[in-house]
């Protein structure tokens, strides 16, 4: 009988951070560990393990046998038995119980080992005069009818031995005598890797080297190694422990000899690879005997066959690992051998996704750290061999365990705008009531990786539930950010807080609450400039916004009297983050009045392009006649680059001679319509007959007329609204018996057809038009009945009232002019002036109408109107002399 001292250790896949021995399955039993568990006090046991979910094996309470998941290629039933003494030799002796694996030949996966622990009675040992540390598992190799030995670790606080098997044959356990004095270091060499070695690959030469006395170490291996055509070593090295891999023993020492030493050109030749090594001690002592042996070469490594055990690219988080074992195919069998594991020489991580451990007995061992969510990362094995060999592995790397929590302001798209508070490092920041911010939680993995969570899938997000801080809006299940309305909040403090893993890891932001405050942008101003004036006008004024800026229109006059003055359309810019500009005049005259014969304006967007839509009047005999009885109607857009009003065609009206007192522009996105009332004239005088609401729209080059007249009746007021592509009109007018009437009608492509029919509250009561809008696809109005305001939405038969038939505040005074605008949000508002001089600003919740503010600062004038920029309203209004612009923020 002979020893072959003869290793094929492996080390698992698993990253969790397990100790070593927990690793080696000294966990024996748990059933977290493994879904299958028999224990037997006989002599013999057997069980059927599942490939897919392993199991544990014990027999008696001295030997259990651990099954990783996926060691096994398939379903397996395992039987082990207890045997007779083992043969010895004159260094290790038997002790114990010997133990035999069926079937023979069984297999286990080399990064996913199973692992045999056997307990031990140290006493008994001692009674052998057997020394404790010296102990080692071996198998029997049948092919050589000797005893191998396995990789043992000893744990001597529970008294129990963890070797690592591979393949089932018989077991056994061996030590050396106890000898007094200090002992020779103990080698027992170990198989290569790949146990059968290969010509154009790396030969990883491995050996366990131990001190068996208590207080030694060893302090050096050398590794001597030529070819048999060399009469001496060529080649001298120390071996190193192998400490890179958790389950490896540290009594193991290796070293890798270079792919270019041994060539298929040596192993054509029949030349042998020898080697020799040798130990010292602390105390310098040599080992009794160098352990020599030859390696004759069967195989070769074929050019370009390197392959990993992983297929496709691998999915991991970041702070795991896998196991990357690589082999080639050979040139005798040009196949790949099973069991036959080359080591790399060169390792590298591309992307820099991560890192290698020292590549070892059971692989190369990757760590994932860095996330990367744009391409997958790579790594590369190479080896160094004269032949062309490497291979590259694809990851994606997913961020790993979350640590910690981190809360930013965004856009409404994710971008990041500014960090708040972080886990356990709360902060305070404030908002005005009625604004909406933008919030991304972020998780940070132990290796700084961002995880961003999203919100409908993977965070809980809380606000008080009494809406002290509005409203939470998670716009869409895979919304990177969620959204905070404050609308109606509680002055005050109030806690936001986001959390994940059920609670397990949380943030709280502390959120201010600021009341709004209606604030002067601009005061009493009036910009049509005329020396010496002493009269002041600021009549019709207009705003409008694409949300980002707003637009505002005012008439402003400056005379001495009718036929001397300067009077000019006043344009403003309002930026939300440049503030107010002042743009040229859309027109100016000087001389007779022209602009306050009609004292109105319109305006829309197309996009970011503002167009107005006004009037003139050539002459004024100022007795209340127009003598040319012409008002003419104009549009003009603003264009940023020059600066300037452009003219958008000629002349709206010129196919009349009449007289227009009410108009509206709306766009379609690209052109502009309008809508105006025309009172056909003959003379100097208004008639009281022929009248028209025309509609017509800008093809790019001219107005065309849409459809027929909306009417015959006299018109009071017309606006003109756009839903999508479709256009609608509202209006109201004077029927045969003097009652003011309100309808809607809208463009089918043919003709103006009506929408819902009359919208008087009754039929004995008057309803003028105020303003009309479409918001959400719904159309909304609000409207005059007999003094008293109103709002109606059209709910696609009838038309229905949103709150009450008198929104006034003051029930006894009358509201002659009111506006409706909707937030970014989607909330609608409406604002007006009631004849006691106070304004007022309300939002809709649901079907009421709730206060923002009323004011009273600017108690004259009748103009009222304003835009969102944000979610602040903007506003503009006259005291018929001067002018205001306003924001409620």
């Amino acid at each position: 009988m002979s020893f072959l001292l003869f290793c094929l250790g492996t080390k698992t896949s698993q990253s969790d951070e397990k100790s070593n021995l927990t690793m080696l399955g000294l966990l024996i039993g748990s059933q977290e560990q493994n879904s299958s568990l028999l224990v037997s006090e006989g002599t013999t046991v057997s069980l059927m393990i599942k490939s897919d979910e392993g199991g544990t094996i014990q027999l008696g309470k001295e030997l259990s046998f651990v099954i990783p998941p996926n060691s096994l290629e398939k379903d397996t039933e395992i039987t082990i038995e207890k045997t007779g003494k083992a043969d010895e030799n004159s260094q290790f002796k038997f002790y114990g119980q010997g133990y035999k694996f069926s079937p023979a030949g069984t297999q286990f996966a080399m990064d996913k080992p199973a692992s045999l622990v056997v307990t031990y009675d140290s006493s008994k040992i001692s009674e052998q005069n057997l020394n404790l540390r010296s102990q080692q598992m071996f198998y029997y190799d049948e092919v050589s009818n000797s005893y191998v030995a396995v990789p043992t670790s000893i744990d001597y606080a529970n008294g129990r031995l963890v070797a690592q098997v591979e393949h089932f044959t018989s077991y056994a356990l061996f030590a050396v005598p106890s000898a007094a004095g200090n002992n020779s270091p103990l080698i027992t060499l170990q198989s290569p890797v790949p146990t059968q070695i290969h010509a154009d690959a790396p030969i990883y030469i491995r050996a366990d080297v131990r001190d068996i006395d208590l207080d030694g170490s060893i302090i050096a291996v050398k590794l001597s190694y030529k070819k048999s055509t060399s009469a001496t070593y060529t080649n001298e090295v120390a071996m190193q422990p192998e400490n890179n891999t958790s389950t490896s023993p540290s009594s193991r020492y290796v070293y890798l000899i270079p792919s270019t030493f041994y060539t298929n050109a040596d192993r054509l030749a029949g030349t042998t690879l020898d080697i020799k090594i040798e130990a010292w001690d602390n105390k310098s002592l040599k080992s009794n005997s160098p352990i020599v042996t030859s390696y004759t070469v069967n195989h070769n490594c074929l050019p370009n066959t390197l392959r990993t055990n992983l297929t496709g690219i691998q999915n991991i988080n970041v702070g795991f690992q896998r196991n990357i074992i690589l082999s080639c195919r050979n040139e005798g069998t040009n196949s790949y051998l099973t069991g036959q594991y080359i080591v790399p020489e060169v390792t590298n991580v591309i992307n820099n996704v991560g890192k290698f451990e020292k590549p070892g007995s059971s692989g190369t061992l990757f760590t994932a750290t860095k996330s990367d969510y744009v391409s997958s990362g790579k790594v590369e094995l190479k080896l160094l061999s004269t032949v062309s060999n490497s291979v590259t592995q694809d990851f994606t790397i997913l961020p790993g365990n979350v640590q910690s929590l981190s809360l930013y302001e965004t856009d409404s798209f994710g971008n990041k705008i500014a960090l708040l508070s972080k886990t356990n490092e709360p902060q305070t920041i404030s908002m005005k009531e009625g604004n909406v911010k933008y919030f991304a939680l972020e998780g940070l993995d132990g290796y700084g990786n961002i995880v961003t969570y999203f919100p409908w899938l993977n965070a809980d997000w809380n606000v008080p539930t009494n809406g002290d801080l509005g409203t939470l809006d998670r716009d869409t299940p895979t919304s990177l950010v969620v959204k905070l309305y404050t609308l109606d909040a509680k002055v005050g403090f109030s806690n936001l807080v986001a959390s994940i893993a059920e609670g397990a890891i949380q943030l709280t932001q502390t959120i201010q609450i600021y009341a709004r405050q209606l604030i002067d942008v601009r005061a009493n101003f009036n910009d049509a400039t005329y020396a010496g004036a002493t009269s002041f006008f600021s009549s019709a004024a207009k705003m409008t916004s694409d949300g980002d800026s707003a637009y505002a229109v005012f008439n402003h006059f400056q005379s001495t009297n009718a036929f001397n003055n300067k009077e000019q359309l006043s344009v403003y810019k309002i930026n939300k983050s440049s503030g107010l500009t002042t743009l040229p005049p859309i027109v100016s005259f000087s001389g007779p009045w022209q602009l306050q014969s009609i004292q109105q304006l319109s305006l829309a967007m197309a996009g970011s392009v503002p167009f107005v839509l006004y009037s003139t009047a050539p002459n004024y005999n100022g007795d209340g006649e127009f003598s040319n009885g012409d008002i003419k109607l104009y549009v003009k857009k603003y264009d940023s680059i020059s600066n300037t009003w452009l003219s958008v065609g000629s002349i709206i009206n010129s196919e009349l001679n009449g007289l227009n007192f009410t108009y509206s522009i709306a766009s379609n996105g690209t052109n502009p319509w309008v809508a105006y009332s025309s009172y056909r004239t003959n003379g100097t005088e208004i008639p009281s007959t022929d009248f028209s609401i025309i509609v017509k729209r800008f093809d790019g080059t001219n107005w065309v007329s849409v459809g027929a007249s909306l009417t015959n009746n006299p018109p009071h007021k017309v606006e003109i609204q756009f839903d999508g592509q479709i256009p609608y009109v509202a209006f109201s007018e004077s029927d045969s018996l003097g009652k003011i009437k309100l309808y809607v009608k809208k463009w089918n492509g043919v003709s103006w057809i009506p929408v819902g029919g009359e919208l008087n509250l009754s039929p004995t009561l008057n309803a003028s038009l105020h303003d009309f809008k479409v918001f959400g696809g719904k159309l909304y109005l609000s409207f005059n009945s007999d003094g008293k305001l109103n709002v109606k939405t059209f709910d696609g038969t009838n038309w229905i009232s949103i709150g009450s038939t008198n929104l006034n505040f003051t029930s006894s005074a009358s509201v002659y002019t009111s506006k409706l605008e909707s937030n970014p949000n989607g909330t609608i508002y409406l604002g007006w002036k009631e004849s006691t001089g106070i304004t007022y600003l309300v939002h809709l919740v649901g079907n009421a109408w709730k206060l923002d503010f009323s004011n009273n600062q600017i108690s004259n004038g009748s103009v009222f109107d304003f835009s969102f920029i944000g979610m602040n309203p903007y506003i503009i209004q006259t005291d018929g002399q001067r002018s205001w612009i306003r924001k409620y923020e």
